[in-house]
């Protein structure tokens, strides 16, 4: 039998299917993209050095290369994050460089990433010294030095708004640094300055409170020195109290689309009201304005049914009241840095919400933190960005942590441990959380019905938050950015929010050539909302006496008038060319004059045409200037 011309393929095949893969190495430029994409992500409860070493292992050693070209990219807008992973990842050219950034930042203190970035500096500092850089050691002993602190400090300082708050800001996240340090020569500092022995002057508050608070941090964190990264121990877990989870990226599973599949069961949409103030030192407070934009986002991700398995849920949240504020100016509570701060600024009765400047502690100290929920409870702390949907789903994802939702470990949820602007979903479990607070006596919480949960079209979308709710479009689309949906926007290029539509065809008037439908495109008629009417009145031509008894005032209407005015003037001996109303909207071109003038004197007379547009001149004298008189009515 002659052997099958297969035979030796397919062995070869089987045996390469057994071989180890060999992976390709990323190039750089796949390795910048994806740490660009990644240092994108909104990571709710900070960056610990788990995640850091995650990033590492999956692309490779470059990445600190990347995070180091990336603290200096004027472009790139989340510093805030670079800085933290740098903390758990740098080494001395990490140190170099984010003294290099504190010395002349990039984009100054300019939006809120920006800002936490620079205040995160000095104490990312920390755990590349207690990694055994002596470089970043020293730096933190200068920089908490009252004599030097501004030779380091003083770049970054120079750029805010307001100096003199910034050197205390940035001498006071040092400290806190020098509690990362952990060595003895760190603690020896605070205590020299917790104890008065070194002092501060002319900053904002007391920093000798300042430098205890950090000293019980270094207790907590512990003195023993760590290995270097190269070594590969791990630094002192620094979750912020993050709940147990897979919390790594993961693409949808296949098939799994965007096609709408769910929609809640819940009878009623539940509207859960929500107060908040900002701290009184936040240099940029969240505005009533702002917060209403970002809830809408979160209430259209919840309501919105994206892949199979998310629910439609009927839930909203809304602002209650308007923006309050909390703290003391100088009292350093717009940076919630240890325990105590946190149970200060939680324990605040002024709103459920706290917007501050930084977040380092929730449950256990961290960097990067961008909120922090009581789970279940009715207070949050959360920090401003520079995103409304980022902002909107941060407060969805925290009022979830009331409500006493944990973690979903499927990156796509609301109530995942991190944003990576594609988190959509609900399960009906956590949609029934937000409708009804399993332990609502501790939530507090103040909701509202608000109608019937119901989806019209069919969409997926609940119709309270639907932009078409007549009109199937689960996409949304609202390409004029007015608020109603493009599949049912009379106008759908042109912002028109009022969909006016004053002739009630296809168009609103914004985009209608003829609202009134009159024959004259809407640029040329003087009254586009009229059919009657689409240019000035003209004067009214041969006034006169129609008859021998010259009562009855006769005149030839212009053809665009629909009404005419009637002035009179007297004349003696002398004209007098003062004319006042004698009739006004005169419909008709007649008008009878029963007063009958003196002996030796008349009434001379003129007559304008009047329509939509307004009234028409009354001719002009002998010298060619218009006639004027007084106004009718």
């Amino acid at each position: 039998m002659a052997r099958p011309v297969l035979a030796r393929p397919v062995w070869l095949l089987l045996a390469a299917l057994l071989l180890p893969a060999v992976a390709r190495a990323a190039s750089p430029d796949d390795v910048r993209s994806r740490v660009v994409e990644e240092l994108g992500y909104v990571y709710v409860h900070g960056v610990d050095e788990p995640l850091a070493r995650d990033l590492v292992d999956r692309l490779g050693a470059g990445v600190p290369a990347v995070l180091r070209e990336l603290l200096v990219d004027p472009a790139f807008p989340r510093r805030d994050n670079v800085v933290a992973f740098l903390a758990h990842l740098g080494g001395p050219a990490d140190r170099d460089a984010l003294l290099r950034f504190m010395a002349d930042p990039p984009a100054g203190w300019s939006t809120p990433e920006e800002d936490r970035a620079l205040l995160m500096a000095p104490t990312a500092l920390g755990p590349i010294a207690r990694r055994g850089d002596a470089g970043a050691l020293e730096a933190l002993l200068r920089m908490t030095d009252p004599a030097t602190a501004m030779e380091l400090l003083g770049g970054a300082a120079a750029e805010s708004t307001n100096p003199e708050a910034a050197r205390t800001d940035l001498i006071e996240k040092a400290l806190r640094g020098l509690a990362w340090a952990g060595t003895r020569q760190a603690r020896d500092r605070l205590l020299d300055v917790g104890l008065g022995r070194l002092e501060f002057r002319g900053t904002r508050r007391d920093l000798a409170e300042s430098a205890l608070r950090s000293l019980d941090l270094l207790e907590l964190l512990g003195t023993s020195s760590l290995p270097t990264v190269n070594g590969g121990a791990p630094a002192p877990a620094s979750g912020g109290g993050a709940a147990p989870g897979d919390l790594a990226p993961r693409d949808p599973a296949p098939g799994s689309g965007v096609e709408p599949q769910e929609f809640d069961v819940n009878p009623t949409v539940t509207d859960s009201s929500l107060t908040y103030a900002n701290h009184v030192d936040h240099n940029d407070p969240m505005t009533d304005t702002r917060l209403d934009e970002s809830l809408a986002v979160a209430d259209l991700r919840a309501g919105r049914s994206d892949y199979d398995g998310d629910v439609a849920c009927c839930m909203t949240l809304s602002r209650l009241g308007t923006a309050q504020e909390f703290g003391t100016p100088g009292d350093g509570l717009d940076s919630i840095d240890d325990s105590a701060e946190l149970n200060e600024v939680m324990g605040n009765p002024v709103a459920r919400i706290k917007v501050v400047r930084e977040i380092h502690n929730c449950g256990g100290p961290g960097f990067g933190i961008i909120g922090c929920g009581n789970t279940p409870g009715d207070s949050i702390a959360v920090v401003r960005m520079s995103s409304a949907a980022d902002d909107g789903l941060l407060w969805a994802h925290e009022y979830g942590h009331n409500t006493g939702l944990g973690h979903n470990g499927d990156n796509r949820r609301i109530m995942h441990g991190f944003l990576t602007g594609s988190n959509r979903g609900l399960t009906q479990g956590e949609c029934d959380s937000y409708h009804a607070p399993p332990l609502d006596f501790l939530t507090n919480s103040i909701r509202t019905d608000t109608g019937a949960c119901t989806d019209n079209d069919g969409d997926e979308v609940q119709d309270g938050v639907d932009n078409c709710p007549a009109n199937p479009n689960n996409n949304q689309l609202d390409d004029d950015g007015d608020g109603v949906g493009s599949t049912c926007d009379n106008c759908a290029s042109d912002f028109n929010p009022d969909q006016a539509n004053f002739d009630l065809d296809a168009e609103g008037d914004v985009c209608d050539f003829d609202d009134d439908n009159d024959g004259v495109a809407d640029g040329s008629d003087c009254a586009p909302l009229d059919a009657s009417v689409s240019s000035p009145a003209g004067e009214a031509q041969a006034v006169g006496w129609p008859d021998a008894g010259k009562t009855t005032l006769g005149w030839t209407t212009d053809p665009e008038a629909t009404e005419s005015n009637v002035y009179r003037g007297d004349f003696g001996t002398v004209f007098d060319p003062a004319w006042t109303c004698l009739a006004a909207g005169v419909i008709g071109d007649t008008y009878d004059d029963v007063d009958v003038p003196a002996a030796g004197e008349g009434f001379h007379y003129l007559v304008s045409g009047e329509n939509g547009c307004g009234e028409s001149g009354v001719g002009q004298d002998s010298d060619g200037v218009p006639r004027v008189p007084a106004a009718c009515p």
